[in-house]
C-alpha cells in the first residue's frame, strides 16, 4: 500500500488585450491511498473571484476491466471571465469565476483476444 501526499502552489496569471488582468496563487493539497485520491484547493487567491475546489476519485481494475468514479468541483478555465472573474465598473457587480461540479464515471475493458 502506497500513500502519497502532494501540496502545490500554482501561479495563475490571466490577461486580455482589453486591459483586464488578474494575478494570483492557487493552493492545492491532495492525498492518495489504495486507489482513492482526494484533493482540496482554491482558485487563484488574488483573482476577483475565489472558489474552493477539489474532488474525490476512486479507481480499480480486475481481469482486464477497470472502473473509475470521480466527484469534483473544478474551476472552468475556458476564458478570462470564467476563470478569473471580473468586476463591472459601471454597476459594481462581480461576474465569472465559474466552477464545474459533477460526477464522472470511466469504464474500460481490455480483452485478451488478439
Amino acid at each position: 500500500m502506497q500513500d502519497k501526499l502532494v501540496a502545490k502552489m500554482i501561479k495563475g496569471e490571466e490577461n486580455l488585450r482589453a486591459g483586464l488582468e488578474a494575478k494570483g496563487v492557487a493552493l492545492n493539497l491532495s492525498y492518495e491511498i489504495a486507489g482513492v485520491r482526494a484533493d482540496i484547493g482554491s482558485s487563484p487567491i488574488g483573482f476577483p473571484v475565489q472558489n474552493v475546489v477539489g474532488g474525490l476519485r476512486w479507481s480499480g481494475s480486475d481481469d482486464g476491466a477497470s472502473l473509475g468514479i470521480e466527484i469534483a468541483r473544478r474551476s472552468v478555465t475556458d476564458s478570462y471571465l470564467s476563470y478569473a472573474g471580473a468586476k463591472d465598473s459601471l454597476y459594481g457587480l462581480t461576474w465569472g469565476g465559474i466552477t464545474r461540479t459533477g460526477v464522472k464515471i470511466d469504464t474500460s475493458y481490455d480483452g485478451e483476444d488478439g
